[in-house]
């Protein structure tokens, strides 16, 4: 029985810090932020007023925790409310609580996913501005490179192929003086030395 009252002390206190902690905030927990309109409605306002729900509850609970254990039966007081408030309207208020919440956490998880998808395409339009702004002119100069060195290339094969043609052109010519210096060599062999020729 000492076991089950320290678990019932221990539970009542963490309760009640959860519940400061969620209405007030709590810098450990990071919990900075107070609850929402909504929240604050169901913790405080007349047609819920969770808050004066809870603290009734934990009231009762420390009020059990007061008696000994030979006062603690089912027709104690505190323990007919806490059985009671557990099966109905604490148990439904802390329900619609918890959805809430669920409400508030998805919408806010809603908003993170359509500011990261903001984040991603502000980087894609960086990199593409960025790849317009740096790598556009770049490509343009390395496309007045590549076509400057086309026109080289072609100005070489031109003057390449007027090379053959004079190649070509001075060895018929060598061919041709070589034929024509056989051909004087051939006719001054058949002139006779000796002859004069005035």
């Amino acid at each position: 029985k000492e076991k089950i009252r320290k678990a019932l002390a221990l539970a009542v206190g963490v309760m009640e810090k959860s519940h400061n902690s969620l209405i007030k905030g709590n810098s450990v927990r990071e919990l900075r932020r107070m609850p929402s309109r909504q929240m604050q409605a169901m913790y405080f306002s007349p047609s819920l007023h969770l808050d004066a729900q809870v603290r009734r509850y934990l009231e009762k609970a420390r009020g059990l925790l007061s008696f000994s254990d030979v006062e603690i039966d089912l027709q104690n007081p505190n323990l007919q409310y806490i059985i009671e408030a557990a099966q109905g309207d604490l148990l439904n208020s802390l329900d619609a609580v918890v959805k809430q919440y669920q409400l508030e956490s998805e919408a806010k998880i809603a908003r993170l996913t359509i500011l990261q998808r903001w984040v991603v395409l502000s980087a894609m339009c960086v990199l593409l501005i960025t790849g317009i702004f740096l790598f556009r002119p770049l490509l343009t100069r390395i496309r007045q490179k590549t076509d400057a060195l086309e026109r080289h290339e072609a100005a070489l094969i031109k003057a390449n192929e007027l090379l053959r043609q004079k190649i070509n052109e001075s060895e018929i010519l060598a061919r041709q003086w070589r034929v024509t210096n056989e051909f004087d060599e051939a006719l001054l062999r058949t002139i006779p030395f000796g002859i004069d020729i005035v």
